[in-house]
């Protein structure tokens, strides 16, 4: 029961002690594997985003529609606040030719850094946890597991709402203050 009470309290310190996420990330999450191949993302030195769409010559045709869309996100840990945005392929796309598409409007004033670490510490991974949902559950063996994507800083886990799994999500990188 000592046991029980001391993790508890670890847990609370570290919430406690932990400074909240002050920097918003973006990162996508597509239909298939293939699809990160198909939408590259790069952050300029100037810290500005760029989208090239290409489609390879080797894809199967049966993959083709998730090859065409990409879902882009965009996360404010301050407001608490998830923004999506649907990325479409060109309409008549050549294969094995690059196209460059417009960064989303909320997105084109912002500069971002693709350090794998926030200015603060935090880092965007997966938290993989498993509920079991009840007594009956327990004994049956049933467990729910879930692979959120969330920003991780030492202990302390900051969850990205209504974040999809981590199945196919890219970090592109961290919005810059000013």
């Amino acid at each position: 029961m000592l046991l029980v009470i001391g993790v508890m309290a670890l847990q609370s310190l570290t919430r406690a002690v932990t400074e909240p996420p002050q920097y918003g990330v973006l990162f996508t999450h597509g239909g298939s594997y293939a699809s990160k191949q198909s939408f590259d993302f790069d952050i300029q030195d100037d810290g500005q985003l760029t989208i090239i769409f290409e489609l390879g010559d080797n894809l199967n045709e049966n993959h083709l529609r998730s090859e065409l869309e990409m879902t882009l996100y965009h996360y404010d840990p301050k407001e608490g606040s998830v923004s999506k945005f649907k990325l479409e392929a060109p309409k008549d796309f050549e294969k094995d030719r690059e196209y460059s598409i417009e960064a989303p409007s909320a997105l084109a004033a912002l500069r971002f850094d693709d350090s794998e670490t926030s200015p603060d510490g935090y880092i965007f991974d997966r938290k993989a946890r498993n509920s079991s949902g009840g007594l009956f559950t327990e004994m049956f063996g049933y467990r729910r597991y879930r692979n959120d994507m969330a920003l991780i800083k030492g202990g302390y886990t900051h969850d990205i709402p209504d974040a999809p799994s981590y199945y196919n999500t890219q970090f592109i990188g961290w919005v810059k203050h000013d």
